[in-house]
């Protein structure tokens, strides 16, 4: 009992330093522009999904040590349709079939660098909002459908409410 116990402990120190550590890796790819290709467009690209991807993997780090398991079963990975969603939300497709949006940059490569970036902005904030956020408050209230309710409302309020700095930073 005791070795399991250490073997435990063990396993979450390393995912602490392994979560401090994409942290880390998160705030550097934030503030330092770091030249990947001559082309500083896909700089930009790279660096939002590099970034995104420390983030993803911080969370999920995150996640196991708050014991939220939601990817235990094979049909849990239907936790991710939301975050393909959101991809193709953030293409604004409508106005490009209208004719009212032209894309600058279609080469191949800049359409692939931005779809990957929509994945990885919805992967993050599935993660985020209904992992960790709907999962806590899910615990916190009653484990009755009026607490699964109760949840859902607020992390959705919560979620609603953190999109609002789009808006405030500019964002369409």
């Amino acid at each position: 009992m005791q070795k399991e116990k250490a073997k435990k402990w063990s396993r979450t120190k390393i995912t602490k330093v392994v979560i401090f550590g994409f942290c880390a890796a998160f705030v550097l790819l934030e503030f330092v522009s770091i030249p990947y290709t001559k082309d500083s467009v896909y700089n930009a690209w790279i660096g939002r999904i590099l970034s995104n991807a420390c983030a993803i993997i911080a969370v999920v780090g995150l996640m196991d040590i708050m014991q939220i398991k939601a990817f235990k079963r094979p049909q849990s990975m239907l936790y991710i349709l939301p975050a393909i969603g959101i991809a193709l939300a953030n293409f604004p497709l409508i106005s490009y079939l209208n004719g009212n949006m032209h894309l600058v940059r279609n080469e191949g490569w800049a359409i692939t660098l931005f779809v990957l970036y929509c994945v990885s902005v919805g992967i993050l904030e599935e993660l985020i909002f209904r992992g960790i956020l709907f999962s806590t408050l899910a615990n916190r209230f009653s484990q009755d459908r009026k607490g699964l309710i109760k949840a859902f409302v607020y992390s959705s309020v919560i979620f609603g409410l953190a999109h609002l700095t789009n808006l405030l930073r500019g964002a369409g």
